[in-house]
């Protein structure tokens, strides 16, 4: 039997074991890089083969055997993963960026230099980088730069202009749901949904960056709940339910202590596949929104003084849906299923609400909740001649969808990493500091025209100019008019988060890991295997 045994590193080896684990999964991930990025093709145990060019998925998919150097690599994997929670783009430029911080500042903390002293340093540089970003951002987001930004993302321009055509009609704050077709074809359908702006009560009610949640039952909650027994009638009714539909999403007006930690024990034992989502903060009346919810659900509100009592639930008082889609910043309840009779006075109400109201704050309110009620999802179902092609497809849609969602948020930027390029002149002559982080910004331009196969320049670019890899042959042309241009977005958490991730581990002075060890099986018995000549026929 194997016996489980702790490594502990100190000194100047955690930072090289560190250093060689994000170098794996850097080299794994930077190959997918630029428009003539190439695919990564995967086959994990017991799964079938598959394809994507998503720096993310890339990420995802590398595991790293020795337990020390895999530290490095799932470090640098929470650097693309928490970009892709945050604003969908820009995951494999994150990689690229804090490895190459890491490694500049491995060699200055080899020669002497404290690593906290740098992470500092790097910290310091951040805000002059993010004003000089603001500086180049266009905030005027027609359709063209819109399909300009989703063709980038995806690399592809036909799946670029559908997201883009798409989005800009729905605008930044319509939910999209992407799946599968059934078919060839690529479809786009609107279906009803529900968008709570907040993301899961808690991190440890998530697997990844997105959870989808199939055929819940939706509880709501007009209540604050803190303790065990404020969440236990709610687990005790759900309990007798066969284990395929213990499936829910609780809202409520707010959950923390023993009740989430409760709640977050019972997901992890498997005892229910459910979500927690609170009121955004922005919401003034919680009674309000969770009653327009309620209705949009076919649920009843829980309280702990009305009618329907929070220590007495019962089956009648929950809702349903088709599916819910958790992210990090919102909660989706897809098609729910609602008392008809109940959603159109609801909808009337608020209609002769709006009518009636005296004030702009009293018809603003009314505005909001019949948009909430009568809100939109579009779904869009992507297709292909094999299953294999159809995932690669969609990992395609969804680099589009969070290229477009974070430039209708933030205005765009020249793209092809010449900004971050252009930006490595001011900085890398400041200090140590500026050296290590000018040298990671000047890696992604570097990288995407390597894998294009283009040689670097000898003299410095302007600003949104540069080479379109794709056409190498036009020479230094103005990329933004060619069309190359990235969310801005998205270029300041790359910068954010890179430099966060790498002074982490710069500044890890020990490791201390438990690794398997096989016992030793020298002493049983083997046949014995000799080398001779062959025998003759």
């Amino acid at each position: 039997m194997p016996t489980i045994k702790t490594k502990i590193l100190t000194d100047s080896e955690p930072l090289d074991v560190l250093l060689s684990g994000a170098e794996k999964l850097y080299k794994a991930v930077s190959v997918t890089m630029g428009p003539r990025g190439q695919n990564v093709i995967f086959k994990k145990y017991g799964k079938k083969t598959g394809v994507t060019h998503d720096g993310v998925t890339v990420a995802k998919l590398v595991e790293i055997n020795d337990p020390a150097e895999a530290l490095g690599a799932e470090l640098l994997r929470e650097a693309a993963m928490k970009l892709d929670a945050t604003t969908g783009d820009g995951t494999t430029t994150v990689v690229v960026l804090a490895y190459n911080i890491l490694k500049e500042a491995a060699e200055h903390i080899k020669a002497g230099e404290s690593p906290m002293k740098l992470k500092l340093a790097l910290e310091a540089l951040q805000p002059e980088i993010i004003a000089q970003i603001d500086a180049h951002t266009d905030k005027d987001v027609t359709l063209k730069k819109l399909i300009d930004v989703a063709s980038v993302s995806a690399g592809d321009k036909a799946i670029g202009k559908a997201v883009a055509e798409v989005m800009f009609v729905a605008g930044k704050d319509t939910p999209i749901m992407l799946g599968f077709s059934d078919s060839t074809e690529t479809t786009t359908e609107v279906i009803k949904g529900f968008k709570i702006d907040s993301g899961p009560a808690s991190p440890y009610l998530m697997e990844g960056v997105k959870l989808e949640i199939i055929g819940p039952k939706i509880i709501v909650v007009d209540a604050k709940l803190r303790d065990k027994d404020d969440v236990l009638p709610i687990l005790k009714l759900t309990a007798p339910m066969p284990d395929l539909e213990r499936r829910f999403l609780v809202v409520c007006s707010d959950i923390a202590g023993d009740a989430l930690q409760y709640m977050i024990a019972n997901r992890l034992k498997g005892f229910a596949d459910l979500a927690v989502a609170r009121v955004p903060q922005h919401i003034n009346s919680h009674a309000e929104y969770l009653a327009d919810l309620a209705v949009a659900t076919g649920a009843k509100v829980l309280s702990r003084n009305g009618a329907n009592k929070l220590s007495d639930p019962l089956l009648e008082h929950l809702g349903s849906a088709d599916r819910v889609t958790v992210e990090p910043r919102e909660t989706v309840i897809i098609n729910g299923h609602p008392i008809p009779e109940d959603l159109n006075i609801r909808i009337e109400q608020l209609k002769q609400f709006k009518k009636d109201a005296k004030t702009k704050p009293e018809r603003k309110f009314a505005e909001d909740r019949l948009y909430t009620l009568e809100q939109k999802v579009v779904g869009i179902f992507v297709g292909g001649q094999s299953e294999t092609e159809a995932e690669e497809r969609h990992y395609r849609y969804e680099d589009a969808v969070g290229a477009c969602r974070a430039a209708l948020r933030g205005g765009v930027v020249p793209g092809g990493g010449t900004l971050l390029n252009r930006l490595a002149s001011d900085v890398i002559l400041k200090d140590k500091a500026g050296e290590i982080l000018g040298i990671a910004l000047c890696a992604p331009l570097d990288k995407i025209w390597s894998n294009a196969g283009v040689p670097l320049p000898d003299k410095p670019i302007e600003v949104g100019f540069g080479i379109d890899v794709m056409h190498p042959e036009d020479g230094i042309i103005d990329l933004v008019e060619r069309g190359i241009i990235d969310p801005a977005e998205s270029e300041i958490e790359c910068i954010k988060t890179a430099i966060s991730i790498a002074g982490l581990l710069m500044t890890s002075g020990a490791l201390i890991v438990d690794e398997l060890e096989k016992e030793d099986i020298s002493h049983e018995t083997s046949p014995e295997i000799s080398v001779g000549s062959l025998p003759t026929a």
